[in-house]
Protein backbone atom coordinates (compact mmCIF):
# COMPACT_ATOMS: atom_id res chain seq x y z
CA UNK A 1 0.00 0.00 0.00
CA UNK A 2 2.64 2.50 1.03
CA UNK A 3 4.61 1.80 -2.08
CA UNK A 4 1.78 3.30 -4.10
CA UNK A 5 2.25 6.65 -2.42
CA UNK A 6 5.39 8.67 -2.93
CA UNK A 7 5.66 8.84 0.76
CA UNK A 8 9.05 10.29 0.73
CA UNK A 9 8.17 10.72 4.39
CA UNK A 10 11.59 12.25 4.06
CA UNK A 11 10.82 14.62 6.78
CA UNK A 12 12.83 17.78 6.56
CA UNK A 13 15.08 17.98 9.58
CA UNK A 14 14.54 20.99 11.70
CA UNK A 15 17.16 23.47 10.56
CA UNK A 16 19.26 25.60 12.83
CA UNK A 17 17.58 28.69 14.06
CA UNK A 18 18.15 31.84 12.05
CA UNK A 19 18.99 35.31 13.22
CA UNK A 20 18.43 36.31 16.83
CA UNK A 21 19.12 39.17 19.15
CA UNK A 22 19.24 39.45 22.95
CA UNK A 23 18.90 42.66 24.95
CA UNK A 24 20.89 42.40 28.18
CA UNK A 25 20.20 45.97 29.30
CA UNK A 26 23.80 46.73 30.22
CA UNK A 27 23.58 50.47 30.41
CA UNK A 28 23.87 53.22 32.97
CA UNK A 29 21.38 53.11 35.81
CA UNK A 30 18.13 54.99 35.11
CA UNK A 31 18.60 54.92 31.32
CA UNK A 32 15.15 55.08 29.74
CA UNK A 33 14.38 52.13 27.52
CA UNK A 34 13.78 54.33 24.48
CA UNK A 35 17.31 55.72 24.96
CA UNK A 36 18.92 52.32 25.37
CA UNK A 37 21.76 51.69 22.89
CA UNK A 38 24.23 48.85 23.26
CA UNK A 39 26.11 47.83 20.17
CA UNK A 40 24.41 45.01 18.27
CA UNK A 41 21.35 44.87 20.53
CA UNK A 42 17.98 46.13 19.37
CA UNK A 43 16.79 49.64 20.00
CA UNK A 44 13.33 50.44 21.32
CA UNK A 45 10.45 52.71 20.36
CA UNK A 46 7.80 53.60 22.89
CA UNK A 47 4.21 53.11 21.75
CA UNK A 48 2.70 56.56 21.93
CA UNK A 49 -0.70 55.13 22.81
CA UNK A 50 0.60 54.35 26.31
CA UNK A 51 2.32 56.40 29.01
CA UNK A 52 5.74 57.84 28.19
CA UNK A 53 9.24 57.29 29.49
CA UNK A 54 8.72 54.99 32.41
CA UNK A 55 10.65 51.82 31.74
CA UNK A 56 14.29 52.23 32.63
CA UNK A 57 17.46 50.29 33.24
CA UNK A 58 18.24 49.29 36.83
CA UNK A 59 21.64 49.05 38.48
CA UNK A 60 21.46 45.27 38.01
CA UNK A 61 21.26 45.50 34.21
CA UNK A 62 17.56 44.79 34.09
CA UNK A 63 14.57 47.01 33.28
CA UNK A 64 11.61 47.94 35.45
CA UNK A 65 8.85 50.54 35.65
CA UNK A 66 9.12 53.62 37.80
CA UNK A 67 5.60 55.03 37.87
CA UNK A 68 2.48 53.50 39.43
CA UNK A 69 -0.83 52.80 37.73
CA UNK A 70 0.30 53.28 34.14
CA UNK A 71 0.97 50.78 31.38
CA UNK A 72 4.05 51.00 29.21
CA UNK A 73 4.36 49.35 25.83
CA UNK A 74 7.48 49.28 23.67
CA UNK A 75 8.39 48.00 20.23
CA UNK A 76 11.70 46.22 19.74
CA UNK A 77 13.12 47.56 16.46
CA UNK A 78 14.74 44.26 15.51
CA UNK A 79 13.02 42.87 12.39
CA UNK A 80 12.76 39.06 12.25
CA UNK A 81 13.29 37.32 8.94
CA UNK A 82 9.71 35.98 8.77
CA UNK A 83 6.55 36.12 10.85
CA UNK A 84 7.64 32.88 12.55
CA UNK A 85 9.81 33.77 15.51
CA UNK A 86 10.12 33.45 19.30
CA UNK A 87 10.10 36.19 21.92
CA UNK A 88 11.49 35.38 25.35
CA UNK A 89 12.32 37.26 28.55
CA UNK A 90 13.56 36.43 32.04
CA UNK A 91 11.59 37.96 34.94
CA UNK A 92 12.67 38.49 38.52
CA UNK A 93 10.15 39.20 41.28
CA UNK A 94 11.79 41.65 43.67
CA UNK A 95 8.38 42.01 45.25
CA UNK A 96 4.92 40.61 44.48
CA UNK A 97 1.86 42.86 44.09
CA UNK A 98 -1.24 42.24 46.15
CA UNK A 99 -3.63 44.19 43.92
CA UNK A 100 -5.07 43.26 40.51
CA UNK A 101 -2.67 44.07 37.71
CA UNK A 102 -1.76 43.22 34.11
CA UNK A 103 1.81 42.77 35.22
CA UNK A 104 3.91 42.32 32.12
CA UNK A 105 3.82 40.80 28.64
CA UNK A 106 5.91 39.97 25.58
CA UNK A 107 4.57 39.93 22.06
CA UNK A 108 5.18 39.85 18.34
CA UNK A 109 3.75 40.62 14.88
CA UNK A 110 2.92 44.13 16.11
CA UNK A 111 2.40 46.65 13.32
CA UNK A 112 1.77 49.91 15.18
CA UNK A 113 3.74 52.27 17.41
CA UNK A 114 0.63 54.22 18.35
CA UNK A 115 -1.92 51.50 19.14
CA UNK A 116 -2.05 48.01 20.61
CA UNK A 117 -1.40 45.38 17.93
CA UNK A 118 0.00 41.92 17.32
CA UNK A 119 -0.07 39.00 19.73
CA UNK A 120 0.81 39.36 23.42
CA UNK A 121 1.37 36.79 26.17
CA UNK A 122 0.76 38.46 29.52
CA UNK A 123 1.14 37.63 33.21
CA UNK A 124 -1.94 38.86 35.09
CA UNK A 125 -2.95 38.99 38.76
CA UNK A 126 -6.70 38.82 39.38
CA UNK A 127 -8.54 39.00 42.69
CA UNK A 128 -8.19 35.23 43.17
CA UNK A 129 -5.53 33.85 40.82
CA UNK A 130 -2.44 34.49 38.78
CA UNK A 131 -2.92 33.87 35.06
CA UNK A 132 -1.09 33.75 31.77
CA UNK A 133 -3.21 35.25 29.01
CA UNK A 134 -2.73 35.03 25.26
CA UNK A 135 -4.16 38.09 23.52
CA UNK A 136 -4.73 39.50 20.11
CA UNK A 137 -3.65 42.76 21.66
CA UNK A 138 -6.16 45.53 21.40
CA UNK A 139 -8.81 43.12 20.09
CA UNK A 140 -9.57 39.98 22.09
CA UNK A 141 -8.35 37.42 24.59
CA UNK A 142 -7.54 34.14 22.88
CA UNK A 143 -6.91 31.92 25.89
CA UNK A 144 -6.33 32.19 29.66
CA UNK A 145 -4.74 29.65 32.03
CA UNK A 146 -4.08 29.78 35.77
CA UNK A 147 -0.49 29.57 37.03
CA UNK A 148 1.17 29.35 40.42
CA UNK A 149 1.45 32.48 42.56
CA UNK A 150 4.99 33.88 42.39
CA UNK A 151 6.95 34.65 45.52
CA UNK A 152 9.65 37.21 46.23
CA UNK A 153 12.97 36.46 44.48
CA UNK A 154 11.40 34.00 42.04
CA UNK A 155 13.12 34.02 38.64
CA UNK A 156 11.08 32.73 35.70
CA UNK A 157 11.04 32.82 31.93
CA UNK A 158 8.17 33.58 29.58
CA UNK A 159 8.38 32.57 25.92
CA UNK A 160 5.95 33.32 23.10
CA UNK A 161 6.38 30.95 20.14
CA UNK A 162 4.70 32.01 16.88
CA UNK A 163 4.53 29.44 14.10
CA UNK A 164 2.27 30.30 11.22
CA UNK A 165 -1.23 30.11 12.75
CA UNK A 166 -0.15 28.22 15.88
CA UNK A 167 0.90 30.03 19.06
CA UNK A 168 2.50 28.54 22.16
CA UNK A 169 3.29 30.18 25.48
CA UNK A 170 5.80 28.78 27.92
CA UNK A 171 5.94 29.97 31.52
CA UNK A 172 8.39 28.84 34.18
CA UNK A 173 9.77 26.11 31.93
CA UNK A 174 6.42 24.55 30.98
CA UNK A 175 4.07 24.95 28.02
CA UNK A 176 0.87 26.51 29.37
CA UNK A 177 -0.89 27.46 26.10
CA UNK A 178 -0.98 25.74 22.71
CA UNK A 179 -3.48 27.32 20.36
CA UNK A 180 -4.22 27.22 16.63
CA UNK A 181 -5.34 30.79 16.09
CA UNK A 182 -8.62 31.53 14.37
CA UNK A 183 -11.27 34.20 14.31
CA UNK A 184 -14.67 34.59 12.77
CA UNK A 185 -13.24 35.01 9.27
CA UNK A 186 -10.71 32.21 9.50
CA UNK A 187 -7.80 34.62 9.33
CA UNK A 188 -4.87 35.28 11.61
CA UNK A 189 -2.04 37.82 11.89
CA UNK A 190 0.54 37.29 9.18
CA UNK A 191 2.57 40.50 9.29
CA UNK A 192 6.18 40.11 10.45
CA UNK A 193 5.78 43.27 12.50
CA UNK A 194 7.90 43.80 15.56
CA UNK A 195 8.50 42.14 18.93
CA UNK A 196 7.05 44.03 21.90
CA UNK A 197 7.41 44.47 25.66
CA UNK A 198 4.57 45.46 27.97
CA UNK A 199 4.82 46.41 31.67
CA UNK A 200 2.24 47.78 34.07
CA UNK A 201 3.01 50.02 37.02
CA UNK A 202 2.31 48.99 40.61
CA UNK A 203 2.98 50.55 43.96
CA UNK A 204 6.04 48.36 44.48
CA UNK A 205 7.59 49.14 41.09
CA UNK A 206 9.49 52.21 42.19
CA UNK A 207 13.16 51.37 42.48
CA UNK A 208 15.91 48.86 41.75
CA UNK A 209 15.03 46.72 44.72
CA UNK A 210 11.27 46.22 44.29
CA UNK A 211 8.75 45.14 41.71
CA UNK A 212 9.14 43.04 38.58
CA UNK A 213 12.40 43.22 36.57
CA UNK A 214 13.02 42.06 32.99
CA UNK A 215 16.30 40.72 31.62
CA UNK A 216 17.63 38.85 28.56
CA UNK A 217 14.88 39.90 26.19
CA UNK A 218 15.51 37.60 23.21
CA UNK A 219 14.03 37.36 19.72
CA UNK A 220 14.88 34.30 17.62
CA UNK A 221 13.86 33.42 14.07
CA UNK A 222 12.25 30.00 13.63
CA UNK A 223 13.77 27.16 11.72
CA UNK A 224 12.01 25.30 8.92
CA UNK A 225 8.69 23.56 9.26
CA UNK A 226 8.57 19.75 9.44
CA UNK A 227 7.16 18.37 6.21
CA UNK A 228 6.01 15.02 4.88
CA UNK A 229 7.19 15.85 1.42
CA UNK A 230 4.74 15.44 -1.45
CA UNK A 231 2.34 12.52 -1.03
CA UNK A 232 1.15 11.80 -4.57
CA UNK A 233 -2.22 10.12 -4.80
CA UNK A 234 -2.67 6.70 -6.36
CA UNK A 235 -6.24 6.27 -7.59
CA UNK A 236 -6.39 2.82 -6.05
CA UNK A 237 -6.23 4.54 -2.68
CA UNK A 238 -9.42 6.51 -3.35
CA UNK A 239 -12.77 5.65 -1.86
CA UNK A 240 -15.75 5.49 -4.26
CA UNK A 241 -13.51 5.52 -7.35
CA UNK A 242 -13.74 3.47 -10.54
CA UNK A 243 -11.11 5.11 -12.76
CA UNK A 244 -7.35 4.64 -13.11
CA UNK A 245 -6.27 8.16 -14.14
CA UNK A 246 -4.98 6.86 -17.41
CA UNK A 247 -7.76 8.54 -19.38
CA UNK A 248 -10.78 10.79 -18.91
CA UNK A 249 -12.38 10.94 -16.47
CA UNK A 250 -9.36 10.66 -14.20
CA UNK A 251 -11.36 9.88 -11.05
CA UNK A 252 -15.00 9.25 -10.24
CA UNK A 253 -16.99 12.31 -9.15
CA UNK A 254 -16.80 12.87 -5.39
CA UNK A 255 -14.28 10.10 -4.82
CA UNK A 256 -12.39 10.61 -1.57
CA UNK A 257 -8.83 10.40 -0.34
CA UNK A 258 -9.09 9.40 3.32
CA UNK A 259 -6.22 9.36 5.79
CA UNK A 260 -5.25 10.28 9.32
CA UNK A 261 -2.52 12.71 10.31
CA UNK A 262 -1.29 14.77 13.23
CA UNK A 263 -0.35 17.66 10.93
CA UNK A 264 -1.63 21.18 11.49
CA UNK A 265 -1.17 22.35 7.89
CA UNK A 266 -2.38 20.72 4.66
CA UNK A 267 -1.11 21.86 1.27
CA UNK A 268 -3.53 20.28 -1.21
CA UNK A 269 -2.88 20.21 -4.95
CA UNK A 270 -5.63 19.52 -7.44
CA UNK A 271 -6.16 19.94 -11.17
CA UNK A 272 -9.07 20.73 -13.45
CA UNK A 273 -9.94 21.01 -17.10
CA UNK A 274 -13.44 22.40 -16.69
CA UNK A 275 -12.94 25.87 -15.21
CA UNK A 276 -13.24 27.68 -18.51
CA UNK A 277 -16.67 26.17 -19.13
CA UNK A 278 -18.27 25.27 -15.81
CA UNK A 279 -16.58 27.28 -13.09
CA UNK A 280 -19.53 27.07 -10.70
CA UNK A 281 -19.10 23.27 -10.49
CA UNK A 282 -15.39 23.46 -10.16
CA UNK A 283 -13.99 22.75 -6.74
CA UNK A 284 -12.69 20.10 -4.37
CA UNK A 285 -13.99 19.49 -0.85
CA UNK A 286 -12.18 19.08 2.47
CA UNK A 287 -13.57 17.42 5.60
CA UNK A 288 -11.71 17.28 8.91
CA UNK A 289 -13.07 14.92 11.56
CA UNK A 290 -16.39 14.80 9.72
CA UNK A 291 -16.75 18.60 9.46
CA UNK A 292 -16.83 20.35 6.10
CA UNK A 293 -14.02 22.88 6.04
CA UNK A 294 -14.16 26.33 4.48
CA UNK A 295 -13.10 28.01 2.32
CA UNK A 296 -13.97 25.73 -0.57
CA UNK A 297 -11.07 24.72 -2.80
CA UNK A 298 -12.17 26.74 -5.85
CA UNK A 299 -10.19 26.64 -9.07
CA UNK A 300 -9.66 29.89 -10.94
CA UNK A 301 -8.30 28.48 -14.20
CA UNK A 302 -7.65 25.19 -15.93
CA UNK A 303 -4.55 23.39 -14.75
CA UNK A 304 -3.01 22.68 -11.37
CA UNK A 305 -3.66 24.63 -8.16
CA UNK A 306 -2.27 24.31 -4.63
CA UNK A 307 -4.12 25.65 -1.59
CA UNK A 308 -3.05 25.70 2.04
CA UNK A 309 -5.44 24.80 4.86
CA UNK A 310 -4.53 25.51 8.46
CA UNK A 311 -6.55 23.49 10.91
CA UNK A 312 -8.54 25.58 13.38
CA UNK A 313 -11.04 24.88 16.06
CA UNK A 314 -11.69 22.04 18.43
CA UNK A 315 -10.51 19.41 15.94
CA UNK A 316 -7.09 21.00 15.53
CA UNK A 317 -5.39 20.47 18.88
CA UNK A 318 -1.65 20.18 18.47
CA UNK A 319 -0.48 16.60 18.28
CA UNK A 320 -3.92 15.04 17.94
CA UNK A 321 -4.78 12.67 15.12
CA UNK A 322 -7.24 14.07 12.59
CA UNK A 323 -9.27 12.18 10.02
CA UNK A 324 -9.01 13.91 6.64
CA UNK A 325 -11.25 13.53 3.58
CA UNK A 326 -10.26 15.30 0.36
CA UNK A 327 -13.15 15.03 -2.10
CA UNK A 328 -12.86 15.16 -5.89
CA UNK A 329 -15.16 17.49 -7.78
CA UNK A 330 -18.02 17.18 -10.24
CA UNK A 331 -17.73 16.38 -13.94
CA UNK A 332 -19.37 17.37 -17.18
CA UNK A 333 -19.20 16.22 -20.79
CA UNK A 334 -20.23 18.95 -23.20
CA UNK A 335 -19.16 17.29 -26.46
CA UNK A 336 -19.06 20.68 -28.15
CA UNK A 337 -16.20 21.68 -25.86
CA UNK A 338 -14.05 18.57 -25.38
CA UNK A 339 -14.06 14.98 -26.66
CA UNK A 340 -14.08 13.59 -23.13
CA UNK A 341 -15.56 14.30 -19.69
CA UNK A 342 -14.07 17.27 -17.89
CA UNK A 343 -13.62 17.30 -14.13
CA UNK A 344 -11.76 18.42 -11.03
CA UNK A 345 -9.36 15.94 -9.50
CA UNK A 346 -7.16 15.34 -6.45
CA UNK A 347 -3.41 15.22 -7.14
CA UNK A 348 -1.32 15.34 -3.96
CA UNK A 349 -0.93 16.70 -0.46
CA UNK A 350 1.94 17.95 1.68
CA UNK A 351 1.51 17.61 5.45
CA UNK A 352 3.26 20.12 7.69
CA UNK A 353 3.66 20.72 11.39
CA UNK A 354 5.98 23.05 13.28
CA UNK A 355 6.27 20.97 16.42
CA UNK A 356 5.93 17.33 15.35
CA UNK A 357 6.96 14.97 12.61
CA UNK A 358 3.87 14.78 10.36
CA UNK A 359 2.28 11.35 10.20
CA UNK A 360 0.25 9.83 7.38
CA UNK A 361 -1.88 6.70 7.54
CA UNK A 362 -4.09 5.76 4.60
CA UNK A 363 -7.63 4.65 5.40
CA UNK A 364 -7.98 1.74 2.99
CA UNK A 365 -11.01 1.95 0.67
CA UNK A 366 -13.90 -0.47 1.03
CA UNK A 367 -16.52 -1.51 -1.51
CA UNK A 368 -18.81 -3.20 1.02
CA UNK A 369 -22.54 -2.45 0.88
CA UNK A 370 -22.03 -0.04 -1.98
CA UNK A 371 -24.70 2.08 -3.63
CA UNK A 372 -23.80 3.17 -7.18
CA UNK A 373 -25.70 6.18 -8.54
CA UNK A 374 -25.78 6.54 -12.33
CA UNK A 375 -26.90 9.90 -13.61
CA UNK A 376 -26.25 13.28 -15.16
CA UNK A 377 -25.77 16.93 -14.15
CA UNK A 378 -28.56 16.66 -11.57
CA UNK A 379 -26.64 13.84 -9.91
CA UNK A 380 -23.37 15.80 -9.79
CA UNK A 381 -25.07 18.78 -8.16
CA UNK A 382 -25.05 21.26 -11.03
CA UNK A 383 -26.95 23.94 -9.09
CA UNK A 384 -25.84 23.07 -5.55
CA UNK A 385 -24.00 25.69 -3.52
CA UNK A 386 -21.19 23.18 -3.02
CA UNK A 387 -21.20 20.11 -5.24
CA UNK A 388 -18.90 18.09 -2.95
CA UNK A 389 -21.22 18.69 0.01
CA UNK A 390 -24.72 19.38 -1.29
CA UNK A 391 -25.15 17.09 -4.27
CA UNK A 392 -27.69 14.45 -3.38
CA UNK A 393 -25.25 11.48 -3.56
CA UNK A 394 -22.81 13.17 -1.14
CA UNK A 395 -25.72 13.93 1.18
CA UNK A 396 -26.72 10.26 1.17
CA UNK A 397 -23.07 9.40 1.84
CA UNK A 398 -22.47 11.81 4.71
CA UNK A 399 -25.72 12.25 6.61
CA UNK A 400 -26.30 8.67 7.75
CA UNK A 401 -23.11 7.28 9.18
CA UNK A 402 -20.84 7.33 6.15
CA UNK A 403 -22.74 5.31 3.54
CA UNK A 404 -20.68 3.79 0.72
CA UNK A 405 -22.03 5.85 -2.18
CA UNK A 406 -20.23 5.86 -5.53
CA UNK A 407 -21.15 8.20 -8.38
CA UNK A 408 -21.06 7.30 -12.08
CA UNK A 409 -22.29 10.55 -13.58
CA UNK A 410 -21.41 13.74 -15.37
CA UNK A 411 -23.21 16.69 -16.86
CA UNK A 412 -25.03 16.08 -20.16
CA UNK A 413 -24.90 12.30 -19.70
CA UNK A 414 -27.56 10.21 -21.40
CA UNK A 415 -28.33 6.51 -21.60
CA UNK A 416 -27.56 6.66 -25.33
CA UNK A 417 -23.99 7.67 -24.56
CA UNK A 418 -23.35 4.43 -22.65
CA UNK A 419 -25.89 1.98 -24.10
CA UNK A 420 -26.50 2.83 -27.77
CA UNK A 421 -26.04 -0.79 -28.92
CA UNK A 422 -25.76 -4.26 -27.44
CA UNK A 423 -21.95 -4.18 -27.34
CA UNK A 424 -21.96 -0.89 -25.48
CA UNK A 425 -24.57 -2.15 -23.04
CA UNK A 426 -22.52 -5.27 -22.31
CA UNK A 427 -19.44 -3.17 -21.62
CA UNK A 428 -21.30 -0.68 -19.47
CA UNK A 429 -23.02 -3.38 -17.45
CA UNK A 430 -19.59 -4.89 -16.78
CA UNK A 431 -18.31 -1.51 -15.65
CA UNK A 432 -21.16 -1.05 -13.18
CA UNK A 433 -20.75 -4.61 -11.89
CA UNK A 434 -17.01 -4.02 -11.35
CA UNK A 435 -17.92 -1.51 -8.63
CA UNK A 436 -19.30 -4.36 -6.48
CA UNK A 437 -22.70 -2.71 -5.96
CA UNK A 438 -25.21 -3.89 -3.42
CA UNK A 439 -27.61 -1.37 -4.96
CA UNK A 440 -27.66 0.57 -8.22
CA UNK A 441 -29.77 3.71 -8.50
CA UNK A 442 -30.44 4.62 -12.14
CA UNK A 443 -31.24 8.34 -12.41
CA UNK A 444 -30.86 8.66 -16.17
CA UNK A 445 -33.08 9.70 -19.03
CA UNK A 446 -33.78 13.42 -18.84
CA UNK A 447 -31.08 14.17 -21.44
CA UNK A 448 -32.32 11.36 -23.68
CA UNK A 449 -35.63 13.21 -23.77
CA UNK A 450 -34.50 16.81 -23.74
CA UNK A 451 -30.89 17.34 -24.75
CA UNK A 452 -29.35 14.81 -27.08
CA UNK A 453 -32.58 13.34 -28.52
CA UNK A 454 -30.70 10.46 -30.08
CA UNK A 455 -33.55 8.00 -29.86
CA UNK A 456 -37.25 7.74 -29.34
CA UNK A 457 -38.86 6.75 -26.08
CA UNK A 458 -39.54 3.28 -27.52
CA UNK A 459 -35.91 2.69 -28.51
CA UNK A 460 -34.79 4.15 -25.21
CA UNK A 461 -37.03 1.69 -23.37
CA UNK A 462 -35.74 -1.31 -25.34
CA UNK A 463 -32.13 -0.41 -24.56
CA UNK A 464 -32.98 0.34 -20.93
CA UNK A 465 -34.50 -3.12 -20.46
CA UNK A 466 -31.57 -4.83 -22.17
CA UNK A 467 -29.14 -2.98 -19.90
CA UNK A 468 -31.08 -4.16 -16.85
CA UNK A 469 -30.79 -7.77 -18.06
CA UNK A 470 -27.09 -7.42 -18.71
CA UNK A 471 -26.45 -5.88 -15.28
CA UNK A 472 -28.38 -8.69 -13.64
CA UNK A 473 -26.45 -11.31 -15.59
CA UNK A 474 -23.05 -10.10 -14.33
CA UNK A 475 -24.21 -8.93 -10.88
CA UNK A 476 -27.18 -11.14 -9.95
CA UNK A 477 -27.31 -10.13 -6.29
CA UNK A 478 -27.58 -6.41 -7.02
CA UNK A 479 -30.91 -4.67 -6.47
CA UNK A 480 -31.57 -2.08 -9.19
CA UNK A 481 -33.71 0.99 -8.49
CA UNK A 482 -34.98 2.51 -11.69
CA UNK A 483 -35.97 6.12 -11.21
CA UNK A 484 -37.60 8.01 -14.02
CA UNK A 485 -36.68 11.68 -14.67
CA UNK A 486 -37.82 14.21 -12.09
CA UNK A 487 -40.36 16.78 -13.19
CA UNK A 488 -39.52 19.77 -15.35
CA UNK A 489 -41.30 22.99 -14.45
CA UNK A 490 -41.46 26.48 -15.93
CA UNK A 491 -39.54 27.92 -17.69
CA UNK A 492 -38.75 24.36 -18.86
CA UNK A 493 -41.50 22.05 -20.08
CA UNK A 494 -42.21 18.38 -20.82
CA UNK A 495 -43.63 18.85 -24.30
CA UNK A 496 -42.96 16.58 -27.25
CA UNK A 497 -39.36 16.44 -28.48
CA UNK A 498 -38.13 15.91 -32.03
CA UNK A 499 -39.37 12.28 -31.90
CA UNK A 500 -42.82 13.42 -30.82
CA UNK A 501 -42.24 11.98 -27.33
CA UNK A 502 -42.82 13.76 -24.01
CA UNK A 503 -40.90 13.29 -20.77
CA UNK A 504 -43.82 11.16 -19.65
CA UNK A 505 -43.19 8.78 -22.56
CA UNK A 506 -39.63 8.17 -21.38
CA UNK A 507 -40.92 7.61 -17.86
CA UNK A 508 -43.42 5.09 -19.17
CA UNK A 509 -40.64 3.32 -21.09
CA UNK A 510 -38.70 2.87 -17.84
CA UNK A 511 -41.81 1.66 -15.99
CA UNK A 512 -42.54 -0.86 -18.74
CA UNK A 513 -38.96 -2.18 -18.69
CA UNK A 514 -39.15 -2.69 -14.94
CA UNK A 515 -42.58 -4.31 -14.98
CA UNK A 516 -41.19 -7.61 -16.30
CA UNK A 517 -38.10 -7.57 -14.09
CA UNK A 518 -39.52 -6.96 -10.64
CA UNK A 519 -37.50 -9.77 -9.09
CA UNK A 520 -34.39 -7.57 -9.23
CA UNK A 521 -35.68 -4.12 -10.22
CA UNK A 522 -37.91 -1.53 -8.58
CA UNK A 523 -39.54 1.45 -10.32
CA UNK A 524 -39.64 4.95 -8.79
CA UNK A 525 -41.57 7.69 -10.56
CA UNK A 526 -39.75 11.02 -10.54
CA UNK A 527 -42.74 13.01 -11.81
CA UNK A 528 -44.99 15.46 -10.00
CA UNK A 529 -42.81 16.09 -6.97
CA UNK A 530 -42.76 12.49 -5.77
CA UNK A 531 -39.01 12.68 -5.17
CA UNK A 532 -38.21 16.39 -5.38
CA UNK A 533 -40.87 19.01 -4.55
CA UNK A 534 -41.31 21.88 -6.97
CA UNK A 535 -39.62 24.29 -4.58
CA UNK A 536 -36.54 22.08 -4.85
CA UNK A 537 -36.27 22.74 -8.60
CA UNK A 538 -33.90 25.55 -9.51
CA UNK A 539 -34.67 28.59 -11.65
CA UNK A 540 -33.98 26.78 -14.94
CA UNK A 541 -36.87 24.43 -14.20
CA UNK A 542 -34.69 21.31 -14.64
CA UNK A 543 -31.92 21.12 -12.07
CA UNK A 544 -32.28 21.03 -8.29
CA UNK A 545 -31.18 23.46 -5.60
CA UNK A 546 -29.88 22.62 -2.12
CA UNK A 547 -33.39 21.99 -0.84
CA UNK A 548 -34.10 19.68 -3.75
CA UNK A 549 -30.88 17.77 -3.16
CA UNK A 550 -31.83 17.33 0.47
CA UNK A 551 -35.26 15.94 -0.47
CA UNK A 552 -33.71 13.69 -3.11
CA UNK A 553 -31.21 12.26 -0.61
CA UNK A 554 -33.94 11.76 1.97
CA UNK A 555 -36.06 9.86 -0.54
CA UNK A 556 -33.23 7.56 -1.60
CA UNK A 557 -32.15 6.80 1.93
CA UNK A 558 -35.58 5.99 3.26
CA UNK A 559 -36.15 3.81 0.18
CA UNK A 560 -32.95 1.81 0.50
CA UNK A 561 -32.21 1.97 4.21
CA UNK A 562 -35.63 2.81 5.72
CA UNK A 563 -34.23 5.85 7.51
CA UNK A 564 -35.20 9.50 7.13
CA UNK A 565 -33.12 12.57 7.92
CA UNK A 566 -33.84 13.76 11.43
CA UNK A 567 -32.60 16.11 14.10
CA UNK A 568 -28.84 15.98 14.55
CA UNK A 569 -28.31 14.80 11.00
CA UNK A 570 -29.24 18.09 9.42
CA UNK A 571 -28.78 21.81 9.27
CA UNK A 572 -31.48 23.15 7.05
CA UNK A 573 -32.59 26.74 6.43
CA UNK A 574 -35.37 27.56 3.98
CA UNK A 575 -35.93 26.62 0.36
CA UNK A 576 -33.74 29.38 -1.01
CA UNK A 577 -30.07 29.50 -0.13
CA UNK A 578 -30.44 26.36 1.97
CA UNK A 579 -27.31 25.05 3.63
CA UNK A 580 -27.11 21.35 4.31
CA UNK A 581 -24.14 20.18 6.34
CA UNK A 582 -23.20 17.39 8.67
Amino acid sequence: MKSRIILALVLSALQAFGASITCTFTAADNTLLEDYVNGSEATWTENTGKATGNIQVSDSNRVHTTTTNDAFYYVDNFTPATFNYDVQATVTFKSVPTSNINYFGIGGRATSTSASSGYLSMLVRTSTTWQVQLLRYGSSTIKTVNVATPVVNDVSTMKLIMRDHVLKVEWAGATVIEEPIDDSTGTYLTAVGFPTLFMDGATSNLDDATGLHIDDYTVTDAGSVNSSGTLTLSNSDLWFNGYARTDHPEQSPFSEWRFTTNAQILEITGSTDMEDDYGTLNHLGLWVNGVFTAPIFDFTANGSLTKTYRLFGSHAAIGTTKTIKIVAGAQTYPDTVAPYPQGSYIDSVVLKDWFLTPTYTLITPSSANRLVVYGDSITVGAFASSVTRNSFPTLVRNLWGDRNVMVEAWGFRSLYEDAFDATARTAFAARLASYNPQYIWLAIGTNDYGADQDWSAANFGTAYGDLLDKIHAVSPNTKIFCQSPIQRIAPANENANSFGNTTGDYRSAIATAVSTRTSFCEYHNGASGAIVPNEGIDSDGIHINNEGAFAYADYIHKTLYKTKITGANQTRVGATGTTVVK
